[in-house]
C-alpha cells in the first residue's frame, strides 16, 4: 500500500476522512474554500481577473461559473475597466445581459484613466448596437459624460 510518503503522490486513503477525524472535514472544506478564493482573486499583468478574461473571450459559460463560485461582478483592472466594459467593447450581448442581471454597474465611468467611458459609450464606440439597445432598455444614462 502506498501511503503517499514515498513519491509525493497521495493515495485514496490520504483523502478519506474517517469517523475519528471529523474535525479534519472542516479543515478540508476550509482549504478548498481558500483555494477557490485564491483562484478567483488571481490577476494577470493588466490586472484583469478571470471574469475580465471570460468577458473578453466571450465565454458565457465561464462567466456564469465564475459568478456562481463567488467571483465579484464589478472588479476593476489596472486601468479601471470592469468586466461589463469588456463585454460591451467586445460585442458579447448575452454576457452583458447576464452581468446586468447579476448587478453589474450599468453607468460606471471606469477608473481615472478611462476618460469617463461608460459601458454604453464603449458599446457605441465599437458599433455594438444590440448592446447599446440592451443598455438603454435596462436604464443606462444617456447623458453620462
Amino acid at each position: 500500500k502506498n501511503d503517499g510518503d514515498d513519491d509525493g503522490n497521495l493515495s485514496l486513503s490520504d483523502l478519506t476522512v474517517s469517523e475519528e477525524s471529523d474535525g479534519d472535514q472542516v479543515n478540508i472544506e476550509a482549504a478548498a474554500t481558500s483555494r477557490k478564493k485564491s483562484k478567483l482573486a488571481r490577476r494577470n499583468e493588466k490586472g484583469e481577473t478571470p471574469l475580465h478574461r471570460a468577458c473578453i473571450d466571450g465565454n458565457l459559460k465561464k462567466v456564469k461559473s465564475l459568478i456562481a463560485e463567488g467571483h465579484p461582478v464589478n472588479p476593476r483592472d489596472h486601468c479601471g475597466w470592469l468586466p461589463v466594459h469588456e463585454a460591451c467593447n467586445h460585442g458579447h450581448t448575452a454576457i452583458v445581459e447576464y452581468l446586468l442581471d447579476c448587478g453589474a454597474w450599468i453607468n460606471d465611468r471606469g477608473g481615472e484613466r478611462c476618460g469617463g467611458v461608460t459601458p454604453l459609450i464603449d458599446a457605441a464606440n465599437c458599433g455594438n448596437l444590440d448592446i447599446v439597445r440592451l443598455l438603454v432598455d435596462r436604464g443606462a444614462n444617456l447623458m453620462a459624460k
